[in-house]
């Protein structure tokens, strides 16, 4: 009953007062999930304040999951404005075990200014961090990430190539294709072949003739033309295909 009267209070003008008792009652119950759950919960309706703040992060951290799905979602209450400089500096300080849930949270929520601080994840040697950095640049940056995730396209470990690939193809914005099929023609033939790759999964048929002329361009290596031709198989499973790509698909 008093967790259900803080949180009521939370919503509406007594917030500061719902804080200050949500810290005190989660401070006197440090052991108890259900209640540091609550009170997470609680700090993130009513705005929290600095000090509130300060808990949330921190149990970001916590070695209980439950508390630290918990803070996550306080904290996607909270305005990323006053959020993410917070995360980004408790990134840097965080031993590399806590870094990838850190990272996690931070595309969960957007925070555009965590994006030089996941660039400088990119060359860790911790293969779940450096992935989790990957997915995160491409999820928050968008078409504005795209150059630092093809530039992870070749001479790279398989699972960084295969993470910037993944992060390539979730790539929301409408132009992303173009843009990718623009980088695949000025690429190495590794990145080309990858880029069409990444086309192919995102059943970009917008770019189905793009691909076509890397398929049957004589001054390709095999490499590219054996990636274009993979390309064009999924794009003609794919409804709106061109009827060029379509035609040759299928002889």
């Amino acid at each position: 009953l008093y967790l259900a009267f803080l949180r009521a209070m939370a919503r509406g003008t007594a917030a500061n007062a719902a804080t200050q008792a949500a810290l005190a009652f989660a401070e006197t119950r440090r052991d108890d999930e259900a209640i540091q759950c609550a009170c997470l919960e609680i700090l993130g309706r009513s705005g929290g304040g600095d000090p509130g703040l300060a808990v949330i992060l921190n149990a970001l951290t916590d070695g209980r999951t439950r508390i630290r799905m918990s803070a996550g979602r306080a904290l996607a209450m909270l305005p990323t404005e006053a959020t993410g400089p917070r995360l980004v500096a408790m990134l840097d300080q965080a031993p590399p075990d806590q870094r990838v849930g850190l990272v996690d949270v931070m595309a969960d929520l957007g925070v555009t200014g965590a994006l030089p601080a996941l660039r400088q994840q990119l060359g860790t040697d911790n293969g779940e961090l450096r992935r989790a950095a990957i997915l995160a640049l491409g999820r928050i940056g968008g078409m504005d990430a795209i150059p630092d995730l093809v530039g992870l396209l070749d001479d790279q470990p398989a699972e960084t190539t295969a993470a910037a690939a993944d992060a390539l193809v979730a790539i929301p914005a409408p132009g992303t294709g173009a843009a990718l099929a623009a980088a695949a023609g000025n690429a190495s033939a590794n990145t080309c072949a990858a880029l069409l790759g990444v086309l192919a999964r995102r059943l970009d048929t917008a770019q189905s003739n793009t691909v076509l002329a890397f398929a049957t361009d004589p001054t390709k290596p095999a490499a590219v033309h054996l990636a274009a031709w993979n390309s064009i198989g999924a794009l003609a499973s794919a409804p709106l295909v061109s009827p060029a790509a379509a035609a040759l698909a299928t002889t």
